[in-house]
């Protein structure tokens, strides 16, 4: 990314491949941070290929933490723990570096977290038929948000996904 401050200088910001093939929460709940020997590596890489008079800064990812509490319905009586982890792969994949975002390419830095993706989200797993309630917290500040603004050199990062369910029948 450009550095809109300083004039020919460039900020890179190195994203570590990681395997996200499996279907494990594990996989997709690890912050992805390069280790100091690659990002002297890439450091030293660019700068033996710069332009002269360029300034290359080359960091590593800042994450913006966050936690959601949600409160589904349901028609049906009785907890689904397949379907809770189901919701958190889903929302965790939604909101990964490299394989979230809206065409799974990967989430766009200083793209903001909006409830509405969220919820879109959410209600298209079956046996979901509806959200009735979505909490989103910003970790840092501690309190709760409608949305979450991320700056340019940041992306999400989900720490806890807390769900509830209401059941159809309870809804007055």
């Amino acid at each position: 990314m450009p550095d809109r401050s300083n004039r020919g200088e460039v900020t890179l910001v190195v994203i570590p491949k990681a395997e996200t093939r499996g279907e494990r929460i594990d996989d997709l709940s690890r912050r992805l941070l390069p280790s100091n020997e690659i990002m002297r590596y890439v450091k030293r890489y660019l700068d033996d290929r710069r332009l002269v008079g360029t300034v290359v800064n080359v960091v590593k990812p800042r994450f913006k933490d966050l936690s959601l509490k949600i409160t589904l319905l349901r028609r049906s009586i009785g907890t689904s723990d397949r379907l809770r982890r189901e919701i958190e792969h889903k929302l965790r994949r939604f909101l990964h570096p490299l394989v979230g975002g809206k065409d799974g390419r990967g989430w766009e830095f200083g793209r903001p977290v909006l409830k509405s993706d969220l919820v879109h989200h959410i209600e298209e797993i079956p046996g979901v038929d509806g959200v009735d309630q979505l909490e989103m917290r910003d970790e840092l500040r501690d309190v709760t948000v409608e949305h979450v603004r991320i700056d340019d050199d940041e992306l999400p990062f989900l720490i806890n996904v807390h769900i509830a369910e209401k059941v159809r029948d309870d809804i007055r």
